[in-house]
């Protein structure tokens, strides 16, 4: 292929931020994580040591998180939003904003503890990710 062959099919081959764009990310196009699950399934402990770089141990006596919880997780290279649901609570209640919320949801993750019995979180679980996508079909499941 000639150079000049290829420089013409440049724009094709292209990936990240152009000249044009802008490497800044606003509020609405920030990425957002959305965690749920059962009540003292560890969400809250997840959230802890993965962005907050809490000590796995002293995750025990972190208490129950009693309202939604949101948090800007921002370094040198990563800048996204999660959301908690605390487990008693669905985030499919009207008053929750479900619409506001999973329109902008990139991923869900949906904890299930592993020394508690599954059957419900499985239900639950099946429940709100049909209920996510639904409204976004663009949502990642972990």
């Amino acid at each position: 292929m000639s150079e000049s062959a290829w420089r013409d099919n440049e724009e094709d081959y292209e990936y990240g931020l152009g000249d044009d764009d802008s490497d800044e990310v606003t509020a609405n196009q920030k990425p957002t994580v959305v965690l749920m699950g059962l009540k003292r399934s560890g969400k809250t402990s997840i959230r802890k040591v993965v962005f907050n770089k809490m000590s796995p141990n002293e995750t025990l006596f972190v208490e129950s998180t009693p309202r939604v919880t949101t948090e800007t997780v921002t370094s040198s290279f990563i800048n996204f939003e999660t959301i908690e649901f605390p487990g008693q609570m669905s985030p499919f209640d009207a008053a929750m904003d479900p619409h506001g919320t999973f329109a902008r949801c990139g991923a869900l993750l949906f904890v299930i503890d592993a020394q508690d019995d599954y059957t419900e979180a499985l239900k639950r679980m099946c429940e709100y990710f049909k209920r996510a996508y639904a409204i976004n079909p663009n949502i990642k499941f972990e």
